[in-house]
């Protein structure tokens, strides 16, 4: 994968294998005194090893890596139908905010 800056490709091993990714990326914000964002996309975890706090991990690490990077906010975005991915957001602070509109290219 090649570096793009503010990008940033989160991978959980277990045992020597991927059992979880996700992307986040830092972008100049125009508001909030131009203060940061982050963006998550593909938080994924191996079917197999949900439930056993590899999530938590993950999000834990990105929570930590906007911290630093001196974000204001996280924004993801989640299938409706994900209602079991909705929890498990909620459980670590994050509250359901907006409607996402898309128009595919």
């Amino acid at each position: 994968m090649e570096k793009v800056p503010g990008y940033e490709l989160l991978v959980a091993e277990e045992d020597g294998e991927v059992v979880g990714t996700t992307v986040l990326a830092v972008l100049p914000g125009f508001a909030h005194g131009t203060a940061p964002f982050c963006v998550v996309e593909y938080v994924v975890v191996d079917e197999r090893r949900r439930s056993r706090g590899i999530g938590k991990l993950m999000m834990d690490c990105v929570i930590g890596r906007a911290k630093e990077a001196g974000c204001y906010k996280i924004m993801l975005t989640s299938d409706l139908r994900r209602e079991r991915a909705h929890n498990f957001y909620r459980s670590i602070g994050f509250e359901a905010s907006a409607h996402r509109f898309r128009l595919y290219l």
